[in-house]
């Protein structure tokens, strides 16, 4: 990439990465931060809970830019970030999941923009590499919001069957003062980041996409989590509760991309039913329907298999 030399003087970016019993994981995603051109910056590693192996193997790294907070007791993902937003001595903070990589360009790339703009009230949003043990990997997102379009809408409202829009916890970069203005809601026990970017949103708080590819996501295949579970009513509930926060059809669109396919890992025909019913509630589109099918037609094929 070209760009401009890095003079003195400039803002301290602080990498955040909330951690638990993964040490082989968070130490690649601790040296992937570290490589970064930018400078300052520091990386704050937060254990969620006393986790001995976790901390002996981030000894090994000998970089005083590392930072280590153990928490006493496990207080989650969304709560271990806004600890480390706390901890932080940056102006600007990127988040790194454990078993992400950031590629070295990557706060250089953000910050070129950060710098540029007139509001700490930004989130700068790139692509992403998207590797996952199914086949071939992908970019993300694949297309920029449309004038006008809300973030629910261009998240949410799918224009095909697979989705092709995405922000990414390990991908954004945003100021510690949003942060500490509207953190991460850690009363959810599931879909805080996508909580996080619709209240950013309806704040006014700017969204800025840029083409670079900053980092790598690794998609696992699903494991049992509070973050993954199948209670597809709590997510419809939470939506329903927020849907001020949903513009045009995009509750409908939640539904049909976000919930369908958990409500459908061990689908009954009261389940199918409750979907399809809440999508009718919500004014779905023939194609939220369509994509509500294709979870179902997954599902059934991988019951058929076992």
């Amino acid at each position: 990439m070209q760009g401009f030399p890095l003079p003195s003087g400039l803002p301290m970016v602080s990498c955040i990465i909330p951690t638990r019993n993964r040490p082989e994981l968070v130490t690649r995603a601790v040296k992937s931060a570290l490589m970064q051109r930018w400078e300052p910056l520091e990386v704050i590693v937060v254990v969620d809970g006393p986790d001995d192996r976790t901390v002996q193997a981030l000894s090994s790294i000998d970089d005083d830019r590392l930072r280590v907070e153990v928490l006493p007791e496990s207080v989650g993902g969304g709560e271990a970030r806004n600890i480390g937003v706390h901890l932080a001595r940056g102006e600007w903070i990127g988040f790194l999941d454990d078993d992400d990589e950031w590629l070295p360009e990557k706060i250089y790339a953000q910050m070129r923009i950060a710098l540029d703009w007139h509001t700490q009230r930004v989130v700068i949003c790139p692509r992403m590499y998207v590797k996952s043990p199914k086949g071939p990997g992908r970019v993300l997102p694949q297309r920029d919001p449309d004038r006008g379009e809300s973030i629910s809408e261009y998240l949410l409202m799918r224009r095909k069957l697979t989705g092709e829009t995405q922000i990414q916890t390990s991908s954004f970069l945003t100021s510690k003062a949003l942060l500490l203005e509207i953190p991460w809601d850690n009363t959810l026990k599931k879909h805080q980041d996508l909580d996080l970017y619709l209240k950013w949103d309806a704040a006014g708080v700017d969204f800025i996409f840029i083409p670079d590819i900053l980092s790598i996501w690794y998609v696992h295949q699903a494991q049992r989590s509070v973050s993954n579970d199948n209670d597809w009513q709590y997510s419809v509930r939470w939506a329903e509760q927020n849907a001020h926060l949903f513009k045009g059809g995009s509750l409908a669109g939640f539904i049909a991309s976000q919930v369908a396919m958990r409500a459908f890992e061990r689908a009954s025909l009261r389940t199918v039913a409750g979907v399809f019913q809440a999508l009718h509630k919500h004014g779905a589109r023939y194609l939220d329907y369509l994509i509500a099918l294709a979870a179902l037609g997954v599902r059934v094929k991988q019951r058929a298999l076992l």
